[in-house]
């Protein structure tokens, strides 16, 4: 008797993974940029939560870093310096 799979298979959970650690890296570059600390709190939580997924409390860490993420949005600035500090770029 074979298991079910529900049609989930370890090649869809490697490229969750995958997506996962490349949304980290460029939410670590956008926090490094702007400042925001929480893009990289909300980035840490995506990783974390992918690997807990397998035992469900995983997807409540992904709901959480999702609402951090849009509360980093929200605390950007409508400002950004310009690369070697001569003004400001308005948005």
């Amino acid at each position: 008797m074979s298991h079910p799979t529900f049609g989930i298979s370890t090649r869809d959970v490697l490229d969750f993974y995958d997506g996962v650690r490349f949304m980290k890296q460029s939410y670590d570059m956008i926090s490094e940029e702007t400042g925001v600390g929480m893009f990289h709190t909300a980035a840490l939580l995506y990783i974390i939560g992918a690997v807990l997924t397998i035992v469900i409390i995983g997807l409540l860490l992904i709901l959480i870093a999702a609402i951090l993420e849009i509360a980093a949005f929200f605390s950007l600035s409508d400002e950004l310096e310009r690369p070697g500090g001569k003004g400001v770029a308005a948005i």
